[in-house]
């Protein structure tokens, strides 16, 4: 989300200025540290949520006090016991039925702006899992911890976030993050939600309602939506910078299989 911040978030946020801005998925904070200088420069307050921060949440409370109440734990055990939030930034756990359920809860509390990272490839259409288990099973797709093939969208053993636990298969029913958002606004047609799809750094999905009256504000949505041109134009340099990243991920497993045989020859020798 952090590569949004200078380009769409802050300015999104100098139109709205938020009060309460809830984020989820804080990962090492970079975003969140954004987030934290506009809340002291406007009197306003974030609130994260993440069951694994790789931050010193106790550091960051005390170097952001009054700014920053942070809750290590999984969204959907914490959403509904928080107060309505103005923006809400979403890059949790990137599969149907947290996003989905995450959207529910949070538009029971409100209307806010909903800001939905990763509704493109790789994610868009295809269930990513931390940790299967918290995934109902009804609710979770065939899955292995493996990575995904850029040219060919299936997995493979060092594809894309080999690390992760993916869906076997891209597409269907309660698969993926695109899919989610889709799902509640056909379940929640009557509330006259609008999404707008930026392309770019795996996609950005921004959720509203158009109840939102605001000339400036829905002048800057509709800036956003690039013409099919400019769109074909964005997705091939995303296709290239993706390439360019799996060669790089080549290189370094190769450099750890290199080390690994390199050890074994010294404990032989």
């Amino acid at each position: 989300m952090n590569k949004f911040w200078k380009s769409i978030i802050a300015p999104l946020f100098e139109i709205v200025k938020p009060s309460i801005i809830l984020e989820i998925g804080i990962n090492d904070g970079r975003n969140t540290k954004n987030i934290l200088e506009y809340c002291k420069n406007n009197d306003a307050k974030v609130i994260a949520i993440d069951p694994a921060p790789k931050i010193d949440v106790a550091a960051w409370e005390l170097a952001y006090r009054g700014y920053l109440e942070f809750y290590i734990a999984k969204s959907l055990d914490v959403i509904e016991s928080l107060p309505s939030a103005d923006i809400v930034l979403l890059d949790g756990d990137h599969n149907w039925y947290t996003v989905y359920n995450e959207l529910n809860k949070i538009y029971n509390m409100g209307l806010p702006i909903t800001l939905i990272h990763d509704i493109d490839w790789p994610y868009g259409r295809r269930d990513m899992y931390y940790n299967p288990s918290d995934i109902p099973a009804e609710y979770r797709q065939p899955y292995k911890l493996c990575g995904i093939s850029f040219q060919l969208n299936r997995l493979e053993k060092n594809g894309f976030n080999y690390h992760l636990y993916h869906a076997e298969t891209e597409g269907g029913e309660c698969n993926g993050v695109l899919t989610a958002i889709q799902d509640f606004l056909r379940e929640n047609s009557q509330k006259n939600f609008e999404l707008i799809k930026v392309p770019g750094h795996h996609g950005l999905g921004i959720l509203f309602s158009r109840n939102y009256n605001c000339k400036r504000l829905e002048k800057f949505f509709r800036e956003l939506i690039p013409n099919k041109y400019l769109e074909e134009h964005i997705k091939s340099l995303e296709h290239s910078l993706i390439e360019e990243r799996m060669k790089v991920q080549h290189k370094y497993l190769e450099i750890e299989e290199l080390k690994k045989e390199l050890e074994m020859i010294k404990s032989k020798n």
